[in-house]
C-alpha cells in the first residue's frame, strides 16, 4: 500500500482536490452542522487547550514580536490615523521604512539618542521607556514616511502635542549637552 501511495501521491492528491471542489457546498454544510451540534464540546476543548498551553502560547507570542517587533508599530499607527481621520494609504509607513529608519538612526532615539529596544524590557505591567516607537513630526498629518522618525517611548509620550518636533529636539539636545558636561 505504501509503495502504491508513494508512487501515486500526485494522482491521489488531484482526485481528493477534485472531490473537494465538486462537493464544496456539501462539505461546508456538514462542517457547519457538526460545529453547531458539538458547540459546547468544541468550546470546552478549546478552553482546555488554551489553559494547558498558556505558557507555550505566551512564549510563541513573545518570540513572534521579538522577530517582528515592527508589526505592532504599523498596526497601531494605521488604527490611530483611521481614528483621527488622517490615514492616507500612499506613502504610509511600512516594514522596510521602519527597518531602514532603525539602521539610519543607528538604533537610537531621534530625540534623546538612547539605545532603542525592539522588545520591551520593563517589569511586568510597566512600559519600557526605551522601547522603539514611531513619532510623527507633525501631529496634524498621518504616519507618512516623510513625517515619521523613531523615538523611544519616553520621548514620544513627553513630546505628545506639547511641543513641535524642532523645539523638542532642541530641548533634548540641550539636555544631552548638559548631561555630557556633568559627566566630565
Amino acid at each position: 500500500m505504501r509503495e502504491y501511495t508513494a508512487g501515486h501521491r500526485e494522482k491521489i492528491s488531484a482526485q481528493k482536490k477534485l472531490y473537494r471542489d465538486a462537493h464544496k457546498d456539501e462539505i461546508k454544510a456538514q462542517q457547519k452542522l457538526y460545529r453547531e451540534e458539538h458547540k459546547e464540546e468544541i468550546k470546552a476543548q478549546t478552553k482546555l487547550y488554551y489553559e494547558n498551553h498558556k505558557e507555550e502560547r505566551k512564549a510563541q507570542t513573545k518570540l513572534y514580536y521579538e522577530q517582528k517587533w515592527w508589526v505592532n508599530i504599523i498596526h497601531h499607527s494605521k488604527q490611530t490615523d483611521i481614528k483621527k481621520n488622517l490615514f492616507v494609504d500612499e506613502d504610509f509607513i511600512d516594514k522596510n521604512f521602519i527597518l531602514d529608519k532603525f539602521e539610519v538612526q543607528n538604533r537610537l532615539c531621534h530625540y534623546c539618542h538612547v539605545q532603542l529596544h525592539t522588545v520591551g524590557q520593563a517589569e511586568e505591567g510597566k512600559r519600557d521607556p526605551q522601547k522603539c516607537s514611531i513619532e510623527r513630526i507633525d501631529n496634524t498629518i498621518g504616519h507618512s514616511k516623510a513625517n515619521c522618525v523613531l523615538a523611544c517611548y519616553k520621548c514620544n509620550i513627553q513630546r505628545n502635542n506639547n511641543y513641535t518636533s524642532d523645539v523638542f529636539f532642541a530641548m533634548k539636545a540641550t539636555e544631552r549637552l548638559l548631561n555630557a558636561n556633568i559627566a566630565q
